[in-house]
């Protein structure tokens, strides 16, 4: 939690790495609500964590509100094939998706 309350107000930090951190559901939903107020992140790795569907369900929601992340890494965090299609469908043809 305080990774989230840390991004809200956020004015410098870019590179955001939290691989193998334990993050859940809960976790990833957090995540996704800093993403909606966050506009300076620019690379977030969250990769090999136990987000799920319902975490990956919320970070897709939340990036259509944010514009400045370029680089997502959600590599094997146990979401399933449709929470990973809303995802390439709202990250688009940008690149720097990993899931």
């Amino acid at each position: 939690r305080a990774v989230v309350e840390a991004l809200q107000s956020n004015v410098a930090l870019h590179t955001l790495v939290l691989e193998h951190n334990g993050l859940s559901a809960e976790g990833g939903k957090a995540m996704a609500y800093a993403l909606r107020t966050n506009h300076v992140l620019q690379n977030l790795d969250l990769g090999y964590n136990e987000i799920g569907s319902e975490g990956g369900k919320a970070i897709a929601e939340a990036l259509q509100a944010n514009h400045t992340v370029k680089t997502l890494n959600l590599t094997d965090c146990h979401m399933d094939a449709p929470t990973e299609k809303a995802l390439r469908k709202v990250w688009g043809n940008m690149g720097g998706l990993s899931l």
